[in-house]
């Protein structure tokens, strides 16, 4: 459902999703017959349902604010006839996202924020790889950029990753990316 006000101005929608999902692969199936890992079909079925919220405002015709909140409620089978919560499916996520245009949309600013709420992830610790959901924190990442253009021709960009150089985890035991700086030129040779 969308819902546009003040000449579209201003938009909000809402969205709910109900997925079921059969047969799902588990690549995380340990066989102790061989010591070996590999990938079966789970029994039973996966659940994820929840709410999406986004909104966008137009606050001048060179600024501009836009944002989503997801609410998911993700669920497998845990093997024992049960459900468990899914894995690397945070309960709570959402973005903010800030645009400037000016200097007649020659040059261009943006600030975005993304969340990432607390989820686990699959651990199997040695020696008998035990089969272990283990906690990965919350996060916010800061994300700007900037870009200049000069001519039809060229223009010339920089952006900064993780601002705040956030200490994060996706996957239990690979550390997400630290500050980045990046920086370029854009160039175009057709006429």
């Amino acid at each position: 459902m969308d819902k546009s006000f003040f000449d579209n101005r201003f938009s909000l929608g809402l969205t709910y999703f109900n997925e079921q999902l059969e047969d799902e692969i588990n690549g995380f199936f340990f066989d102790v017959a061989t010591f070996t890992a590999t990938s079966i079909n789970e029994t039973g079925k996966s659940r994820r349902k929840g709410l999406e919220l986004t909104g966008r405002a137009l606050l001048s015709n060179e600024l501009s604010l836009s944002g989503n909140y997801t609410y998911l409620n993700a669920n497998q089978p845990d093997g024992f006839g049960g459900k468990e919560r899914e894995v690397r499916r945070p309960k709570h996520t959402g973005n903010i996202n800030i645009n400037y245009d000016f200097l007649n949309q020659r040059a261009n600013l943006n600030l975005n924020l993304n969340y990432n709420g607390k989820q686990g992830d699959v651990f199997f610790e040695p020696p008998f790889f035990a089969r272990e959901i283990v906690p990965l924190d919350s996060f916010t990442l800061v994300n700007i950029s900037a870009s200049y253009k000069f001519s039809e021709m060229l223009r010339i960009y920089g952006r900064v990753e993780n601002l705040l150089d956030e200490n994060y985890e996706e996957v239990f035991g690979f550390q997400g990316t630290g500050l980045g700086v990046f920086a370029g030129v854009k160039m175009n040779f057709k006429p």
